[in-house]
């Protein structure tokens, strides 16, 4: 690793760099190494990527899009844009994938490939959003559609935090029932779209006028309706939301919503 000349210390853009390539190398591994009905138990390599690795890259203020030199702006769009290649690669099926490129896809898409990809984004999409713009992504939001739309329940219980964890919950496939994994992803997924939402208001959309704020709202409500509908199993508070609930229907059938991510919202 460089030294800076004059002090001897590591130079902390090398150091962001190593971290970086840690975490494409561990990940690209668990990809490969999970064969269909194979080896989940890779996924807890993950853990320090997304505990520890990816918030020193995207987590802070650094990844939050912070100023910094030309130089710096430069080498960060670059890293963010290297971690969203590798994030499109694993979130493309790889049934539909052309044979010769095969062998650089996850080898489990039903399950290890979302879960690989949530883990990270919800570490990252911030920073990510911040620098390369992912808001409008609509590999994304068809990605974070499919997520949400997710069904299985493990025990059978649709609302409450009884198998799967916080929404932010790095817990993953090898820890949990495999009926359980559609709960996992449904909670990530929803913890995801909030955090962009929270990184466009960031971005001067909540503290404008107009149509881009009255979106933002929108979306922080649909989060909110969400969230309680996943966690809570209480009637009474479940039942607070159908206000909000038919307000966005409203929204909707008005166009109010129509121009944002995901089309079927």
């Amino acid at each position: 690793l460089a030294e800076d000349d004059d002090t001897g210390v590591l130079d902390p853009e090398v150091v962001l760099q190593a971290i970086h390539s840690v975490v494409l190398d561990v990940a690209k591994s668990i990809c490969l190494s999970a064969a269909g009905g194979g080896s989940n138990g890779d996924l807890r390599l993950l853990r320090p990527l997304t505990g520890l690795l990816l918030p020193i890259l995207w987590d802070g203020e650094g990844g939050e899009g912070s100023e910094g030199s030309n130089g710096e702006e430069q080498r960060t769009r670059a890293r963010a844009t290297e971690l969203w290649s590798f994030l499109f690669g694993v979130i493309v099926d790889q049934s539909t994938a052309d044979a010769s490129t095969n062998d650089e896809r996850c080898r489990d898409w039903s399950d290890v490939a979302p879960m690989i990809v949530t883990g990270i984004l919800c570490s990252s999409v911030r920073g990510l959003n911040a620098t390369i713009g992912l808001s409008r992504n609509p590999t994304l939001w068809d990605f974070l559609k499919k997520s949400l739309q997710r069904m299985g329940g493990g025990d059978g219980q649709q609302g409450g935090m009884k198998t799967g964890g916080a929404f932010s919950s790095t817990g993953l496939a090898a820890d949990a029932d495999a009926s359980a994994v559609d709960q996992i992803l449904r909670r990530r997924a929803i913890h995801i779209l909030g955090l962009l939402v929270e990184s466009e208001e960031k971005k001067g959309g909540g503290a404008g006028g107009g149509e881009k704020r009255e979106l933002i709202l929108s979306w922080k409500k649909f989060v909110m309706c969400y969230e309680a509908l996943e966690l809570e199993n209480e009637l009474h508070l479940v039942e607070q939301v159908w206000p909000t609930t038919t307000e966005l229907c409203a929204a909707c059938s008005k166009g109010a919503v129509a121009s944002a991510p995901p089309p079927s919202a």
